[in-house]
């Protein structure tokens, strides 16, 4: 998540093998060789070779430095750069256009992938959210690092209470699970009639995430989604 926070994890998630298509968007270009690849952020796949995730994962970086790891470990490699853990590489950075670093309004990016992922893409939301919102639960998902995991950056989920919707951010509180750094770009799903759908990708929240996240309403933006 973004922000002056410095956190670690899913807080109160659970471990889980499923939601292929939740991914972790490792950084490639570190200066420590001796790595894989280090785990930043989580993204979703909406498509056979597109990735969303939050804008500020991507600030000041190229699409060159992002890797996608498929799988439920966002295992950072143990050999040269690269070597050790199977990334997907990244040939296109596409950021919106009306992100604002300094709000994280409009806080969304897609990441092109170089082939396709093999993965069935999330169904996602395609109008706004409203009011009828409040009040519902939703599911979160990411690749923070949790220290009393054996290995550390495995992916977690958990259930949040949407509190408040406005403009094209909703905002959610424990649930009793809150996300924290590390699922920034993670996916949010809410049940919709009889499928659970993509409604929010997760931006920010407080500095202990014990208090709220903040999501972008991808249904206010599903021209962005199919942007070139």
């Amino acid at each position: 998540m973004s922000g002056s926070e410095t956190m670690a994890a899913l807080v109160a998630g659970t471990a889980t093998s499923g939601d292929p298509a939740v991914v972790a968007v490792n950084d490639i270009r570190q200066v420590q060789c001796t790595r894989g690849g280090v785990p930043t952020c989580t993204g979703t796949v909406i498509a056979e070779d597109r990735v969303l995730t939050a804008a500020h994962c991507a600030e000041r970086r190229t699409a060159a430095s992002f890797g996608i790891l498929l799988g439920d470990d966002a295992d950072a490699g143990t050999g040269p750069l690269g070597e050790g853990v199977d990334l997907v590489e990244v040939t296109e950075l596409i950021v919106h256009p009306d992100y604002d670093p300094t709000t994280y309004a409009w806080d969304l990016a897609v990441l092109v992938t170089a082939e396709p992922m093999g993965v069935e893409p999330v169904l996602v939301h395609d109008l706004p959210l409203d009011a009828s919102f409040v009040g519902q639960s939703a599911r979160v998902v990411g690749f923070g690092a949790h220290s009393d995991e054996a290995t550390p950056f495995h992916k977690r989920e958990g259930t949040v209470q949407i509190s408040e919707v406005d403009g094209n951010e909703l905002t959610y509180t424990p649930g009793p699970a809150m996300t924290c750094a590390g699922d920034s770009g993670g996916p949010v799903f809410a049940q919709i009639g009889n499928d659970e759908v993509l409604i929010g990708v997760t931006s920010r929240g407080d500095a202990t995430c014990e208090v709220e996240g903040v999501a972008i309403d991808i249904g206010s933006a599903v021209d962005f989604l199919g942007a070139e």
